[in-house]
């Protein structure tokens, strides 16, 4: 009853779930729910729902240009872990409204209210500790979100100090993080030292030699487990 009345408050709406029905709590199976909820301005996010019955909460938020499909398995590993997960299509990807092509500085810093909506939903499922994963320009909006929301730990794979106008400065986060760059990433490794040298709370760095950007780094196969094991610490 108390789940049902917050989806209605919050305007949720399950659009599909998978091919066959399953028990959300067999870790083996690829079950999802697909959902879709507004922003507080009025903006349609769509994302793919991964039940585990926890207390923990992971929100995952994919780089510019692609969609919640980015992550491929990772939200599966972390449901098997014991993560509820929620991947979204940010806006102006995916099924979500807008289109990116479009945005200027301020439709992209708009994006955080995509992870206020999100961290919503997941509030409204499982309270709890509540994480966020992001790459590249989500990462610089996870960032960006921790330094005025709760957050309990942020994982920023491949964050810059400027992505499309979504400026990152570390020096005031009383979050938990880890950062995760290649140094074939330039741009990011440089921004990297950078950021993490600001920051002046609990941190860990992990760093590639030939990578990639943001989610390609999971080619890494130790990378899953990593982050896993960072966020139970």
């Amino acid at each position: 009853m108390k789940i049902a009345l917050a989806l209605l408050i919050f305007g949720i709406v399950i659009i599909s779930g998978c091919n066959q029905k399953v028990n959300n709590k067999d870790v083996n199976t690829n079950y999802y729910m697909k959902l879709q909820f507004k922003t507080s301005d009025n903006i349609n996010i769509v994302g793919n729902y991964y039940d585990a019955d926890s207390d923990k909460n992971v929100i995952l938020l994919h780089r510019l240009n692609v969609d919640k499909s980015s992550w491929d398995d990772f939200p599966l590993e972390l449901r098997k872990n014991g993560f509820n997960v929620l991947a979204i299509d940010l806006r102006g990807h995916g099924q979500s409204d807008l289109n990116w092509n479009n945005f200027g500085a301020k439709e992209f810093n708009d994006i955080t209210k995509d992870v206020e909506a999100a961290a919503t939903f997941m509030n409204s499922r499982h309270e709890g500790t509540f994480f966020i994963i992001g790459e590249s320009v989500g990462a610089n909006t996870a960032l960006n979100y921790a330094l005025k929301n709760k957050a309990s730990k942020i994982v920023l794979l491949s964050p810059g100090l400027d992505y499309r106008g979504i400026k990152t400065d570390a020096s005031s986060l009383n979050t938990d993080i880890l950062f995760v760059v290649s140094k074939d990433d330039a741009y990011s490794y440089e921004s990297v030292q950078k950021l993490y040298r600001q920051s002046k709370g609990k941190k860990e760095l992990k760093v590639y030699d030939s990578a990639g950007h943001g989610a390609q780094m999971f080619v890494e196969k130790d990378l899953s487990s990593f982050i896993v094991d960072w966020l139970n610490k």
